[in-house]
């Protein structure tokens, strides 16, 4: 389980009141699997369980909880190149209804060097209790977001030092965890349909003296389908770069940067306008080395520095991500 605790003074946007809020949030679940394989079929089944509290002086009764559990099942069929995998899954949430997610996916060997992909799933979102059980901003009534999600795309080692790989994406969202104002309050509301759309594109070298280079791009055009607008706050533009060093002999690196373009308009609470920040990089460093290894057992130690250069990149003021912050230590694997 985790457990996490925040005291903060916030203002309930509902009556624009100055309050102290209090937060607890405990959450804690499980999951089986079986495997069987015959022939051209290997079947996969299992279920998961997940039960989660929050307390606070913000919701409704002061506690509320969710209990969620899953039942699944997929099926990869090979035959020859090709390989076709049809899934089912059934989900239960305490707080806002069932669903039911139908999936499909197929890859084809296009020569020994290519790999062609696609994929078709039903898939929703669970809100957070508080949007739910809120005081003066909860609506009891909220169900699951929905999707249909598609992809397609190639996965190549065509290029003798470069490895690439495609996707094209689209997501069809309706009703949609949707902001509105009622009897003076905001809260959410299942309205709208929305489709959001993109690629994403990868790249990494093969390593050169025990060094790759590895790079990512994504963009996402999301749309508000019953406006034709744009919709802002959601991730346009993301980059990834990377600097990896492997060597047994003298350890492991990485150096990677992360920057996210949020597309995100100022908003005014209580007289205040609030804005994001998003102009450089924000970079990770990882470094690692094995100290003893033998059959199962083994040791390690790690130094990371997290946000390396103090970078700022958050959608909204009050949500800043961290500054530059450093952990050590040793692992233990056995």
């Amino acid at each position: 389980g985790a457990e996490r605790d925040l005291d903060q003074s916030q203002k309930n946007l509902g009556t624009g009141v100055e309050s102290a809020s209090t937060f607890k949030d405990m959450a804690y679940g499980g999951s089986a699997k079986v495997t069987w394989r015959q022939g051209i079929h290997q079947l996969l089944a299992g279920t998961d369980f997940d039960r989660g509290e929050h307390t606070s002086n913000s919701i409704t009764g002061r506690e509320q909880e969710i209990n969620k559990w899953a039942a699944f099942a997929n099926d990869s069929i090979v035959i020859s190149r090709f390989t076709l995998t049809p899934g089912i899954r059934y989900d239960y949430t305490s707080t806002n209804g069932d669903f039911a997610s139908p999936s499909l996916g197929a890859t084809y060997k296009l020569g020994d060097h290519t790999i062609m992909r696609a994929y078709a799933a039903r898939g929703f979102s669970i809100p957070p209790l508080g949007q739910t059980f809120g005081i003066g901003i909860g609506n009891p009534d909220l169900k699951v977001e929905k999707v249909w999600s598609y992809q397609a795309g190639v996965e190549s080692t065509v290029l003798k030092y470069l490895w690439l790989k495609t996707t094209l994406f689209r997501h069809d969202i309706s009703d949609v965890l949707a902001r509105e104002v009622v009897a003076g309050n905001k809260i959410t509301v299942n309205k709208g349909k929305q489709r959001r759309q993109g690629v994403e594109a990868e790249a990494k070298t093969v390593p050169f003296y025990h060094t790759s280079l590895a790079a990512g791009f994504a963009f996402v055009d999301a749309e508000d389908l019953d406006t034709g607008k744009t919709i802002s706050g959601i991730p346009r533009y993301t980059y990834d770069i990377g600097l990896h060093y492997d060597d047994d002999a003298i350890g492991r690196g990485a150096l990677t940067g992360h920057y996210i373009w949020w597309n995100a308009d100022p908003i005014v609470i209580g007289g205040s306008t609030i804005t994001g920040k998003y102009s450089a990089f924000v970079w990770d460093l990882n470094l690692s080395k094995k100290l003893y290894t033998q059959d199962a057992v083994a040791v390690e130690a790690f130094f990371t520095a997290h946000n390396l250069f103090n970078g700022a990149q958050y959608h909204y003021g009050f949500f800043q991500n961290p500054g530059r912050w450093l952990e050590g230590g040793v692992r233990f694997k056995f």
